[in-house]
């Protein structure tokens, strides 16, 4: 039987890499594209403030070609007219059908396939109504590994970007975050899985916040983005060469960092300072060196 042609719309994150593999496993589509939006002017992946070059090296190590939208102004309008464009360009070529990650939004399904009507194209929804809490249990047994490249500070703390996404770090989400953030509570950089035919070498650098002007309630334990946001926690991350003998990977989140064990003014270990509860704490999970944000964070489940 001959495989229904379709694009797949990648964000990078582990919804996108996830409904790909269930793509993937059910052979019933020839994905031909992955397409991403990416803004214009930096050159980054829209929200999640992933570099274009990542974005790259997933789809080389994916084995699918890219279409990129490019976007220049943060408007809906721009938006759509620089989507519609490159969706024509695609149907031209006998596809018929775009694959998306989303999981429960109606309103946000309502909108792709209204759009994809416009030009007479139909959308797909591998995941939609699945368990959240399912979904990304299942991605983690299954071999994928992904870190938060952003959060929304609506409902997460800067502690929560940068980190790996494990059984034990969607357990500990407050109250009202969905285990996947599918309302937006954080966003994911995926890099290493079984759509992969090699790990994405990335290093986790400075955190980043972006804030905004929004009214914020205090009142409201429960997350609620729409009125809570102030802002956005952004982990800088970069492709690395692992070669590089300053780079190490750190045992925890298997992305690499720089261990200058020659200097350890200059060494990321400076930047953690840690009572002897938590060194103990540590040393009994693991016997070589981590990240900082990981020591971070197992510091913090020390306490």
């Amino acid at each position: 039987m001959e495989k229904i042609k379709a694009i797949f719309c990648w964000s990078g994150g582990k919804d996108s890499a996830m409904a790909l593999y269930t793509i993937l496993q059910e052979n019933k589509y020839e994905v031909k594209y992955l397409l991403t939006t990416i803004n214009g002017q930096n050159h980054r992946i829209a929200m999640h403030g992933v570099k274009e070059m990542l974005l790259d090296a997933q789809a080389q190590a994916i084995g699918i070609p890219q279409l990129k939208v490019y976007t220049y102004e943060a408007t809906n309008d721009a938006y759509e007219k620089a989507m519609e464009q490159t969706l024509l360009q695609a149907k031209a070529e006998g596809i018929q059908h775009v694959i998306f990650g989303d999981i429960f939004l109606e309103d946000l399904r309502t909108y792709r396939e209204n759009n994809l009507a416009k030009v007479q194209m139909q959308a797909v929804f591998p995941l939609w109504k699945q368990d959240t809490t399912y979904l990304v249990n299942k991605f983690i047994d299954t071999g994928f590994k992904t870190i938060t490249c952003c959060i929304n500070d609506a409902c997460l703390t800067a502690e929560h970007v940068g980190q790996l996404i494990t059984h034990d770090y969607i357990n500990q989400l407050p109250v009202g975050v969905d285990p996947c953030g599918e309302n937006g509570e954080f966003h994911t950089f995926c890099f290493d899985g079984p759509i992969f035919n090699q790990a994405i070498p990335i290093e986790a650098e400075q955190k980043i916040y972006m804030p905004l002007t929004l009214p914020v309630n205090t009142d409201n334990d429960v997350c609620n983005t729409e009125i809570k946001t102030k802002g956005f926690w952004y982990n800088e991350l970069s492709l690395i060469d692992p070669s590089n003998t300053q780079y190490k990977k750190c045992p925890h989140c298997f992305t690499y960092f720089k261990c200058k064990v020659d200097d350890i003014s200059q060494c990321q270990c400076s930047t953690v300072k840690l009572n002897a509860n938590q060194l103990n704490y540590i040393a009994s999970k693991y016997t070589d060196c981590l990240c900082a944000n990981c020591m971070q964070q197992l510091a913090a489940e020390a306490n």
